[in-house]
């Protein structure tokens, strides 16, 4: 494997007087805080979509970032081995030991589910011998249920019986490859499910009733927002703090 991130070197503790920006200046891997390593109290991740596959685009624009790491073509297994190679580079140079995935991270998903599967398999054989005498493992794994448009009215929540049981295809097979992949826990991911509806409690009131009817005015929406001291910022549904919980208590027993 030829190196990507030609001009990053790997990334060093310095201390917080050091003056080069590929350095850390606070975060030591090794010094030890409460009995244990700074490394074991903060075991990083590298998320697959947010490192190897966003490539900076916005609902009003097209992608800003090249992420195709030397493959000739974005969307073919070349490209899907590219971004193993490189995500495995990116976490050596910064000392971080998990990565977590969705299943269409790794691999384009194909028009039969079958073959999406072969890749899938054919991907993780590859990440597993990359990685193979490395200390680099899986954290977890999902399905991604909500960014192809069969998806549109939920996975798991649908009203369509055969998206379902594409669903529960997918989460069985995103299942197998965490444990294949040594993960230390699966996460069920619902981005399209009912219980977002919760973010949406609020407009059972009688302004938000109103709101929903089309029936509200300016001058009383304007009048509510002066009441406001502060706005909290709305949840995914329950899903950050759900994560959290979770990591908790899985990285608990480190």
């Amino acid at each position: 494997m030829s190196e990507i991130f030609t001009n990053i070197p790997e990334i060093r503790y310095e201390g917080p007087d050091s003056k080069n920006a590929f350095a850390f200046k606070y975060y030591d891997p090794e010094k030890v805080v409460l009995g244990k390593k700074m490394s074991e109290h903060l075991p990083f991740a590298m998320a697959w979509w947010h490192n190897l596959c966003a490539n900076g685009t916005d609902m009003f624009g097209r992608g800003t970032a090249d992420k195709r790491f030397g493959a000739e073509k974005e969307g073919t297994m070349e490209h899907a081995k590219a971004k193993v190679d490189a995500g495995i580079e990116f976490m050596k140079k910064l000392g971080i030991k998990y990565y977590c995935f969705h299943d269409v991270d790794l691999v384009p998903e194909a028009d039969d589910i079958n073959e999406t599967n072969r890749r899938l398999d054919e991907i993780t054989d590859y990440i597993l011998e990359k990685t193979k005498g490395t200390d680099i493992k899986c954290l977890w794994g999902t399905a991604n249920m909500f960014s192809n448009p069969r998806f549109m009215n939920g996975a798991g929540s649908t009203n369509d019986v055969d998206v379902y049981c594409f669903a529960a295809a997918q989460v069985k097979k995103a299942i197998e490859m965490t444990v294949k992949l040594g993960g230390k826990g699966y996460v069920f991911w619902g981005g399209r499910e009912g219980f977002v509806e919760k973010k949406y409690e609020s407009f059972n009131t009688e302004l938000g009733q109103k709101i929903r009817k089309g029936e509200a005015t300016l001058s009383e929406l304007a009048e509510r927002a002066g009441e406001l001291k502060s706005v909290k910022t709305p949840m995914s549904g329950n899903q950050e703090y759900l994560e959290g919980v979770f990591n908790n208590i899985l990285l608990s027993g480190f």
